[in-house]
């Protein structure tokens, strides 16, 4: 067992109404919300893990309301 039992990874965004943030920060495009899951469910990690991959991968998915804008 290491010293640290918990290491957190990413950054969790919300827009103003409770709505989850997936993507770059558009006034710093190397932060990324939703890294990994965080706790809120599998299948919303799976989701935003795939919309980060396609920004990494230099083509941006379809806007949706988990944009940061």
């Amino acid at each position: 067992m290491s010293e640290l039992d918990y290491s957190w990874h990413g950054v969790i965004g919300y827009s103003a109404s409770g709505v989850r943030l997936i993507g770059p920060e558009p006034t710093n495009a190397s932060l990324l919300y939703n890294l990994g899951c965080n706790g809120v469910g599998f299948l919303l990690s799976i989701y935003g893990g795939e919309r980060i991959a396609c920004h990494l991968a230099g083509s941006p998915p379809t806007p949706n309301i988990f944009d940061p804008t």
